[in-house]
């Protein structure tokens, strides 16, 4: 039998509309709580580097410690830490990207932060990114581009 001939299809359709954009949002507020809660590590991470001396190691024994207080946490390694540091310090000096910030995944500002060199590169890609809504790869397509 094939269901999708029945003849409630167009009202089923509506429903997984429904069912679609409800998942959609829910991807979102996740990103955007993903993207808030780096952005609070960095900001924390920064001001202890600068005020209370940490480095390297302090930092890869806060993400031992992390491993082994919750070891379902996943993402917080040393590198990963010290990007969240980048991204706080690159972006905290431009209030009127903040917005914007929230709208990208974590990995793609990561791309970002390691092939874009001036802040007006990244200020340009996060416009063009957001508005465009590119998917990773379209991201990495036209910073690569360019850069050829």
């Amino acid at each position: 039998m094939n269901l999708k001939n029945t003849p409630r299809a167009a009202e089923f359709i509506e429903i997984l509309g429904i069912i679609h954009s409800g998942r959609s949002k829910a991807f979102e507020a996740v990103n955007v709580a993903l993207i808030e809660t780096y952005w609070a590590i960095g900001e924390q991470l920064s001001r202890k580097v600068s005020d209370a001396g940490w480095g390297k190691g302090v930092v890869t024994e806060l993400a031992n410690w992390l491993a082994a207080e919750a070891p379902d946490l996943k993402g917080f390694s040393p590198s990963n830490l010290w990007r969240m540091k980048q991204f706080y310090e690159t972006y905290s000096p431009l209030p009127k990207l903040a917005t914007l910030l929230r709208e990208l995944s974590w990995s793609k500002h990561l791309l970002l932060l390691s092939h874009c060199k001036s802040e007006e590169e990244k200020e340009f890609y996060l416009l063009s990114a957001t508005r465009g809504r590119w998917s990773h790869r379209e991201l990495e397509r036209q910073i690569k581009k360019v850069s050829v």
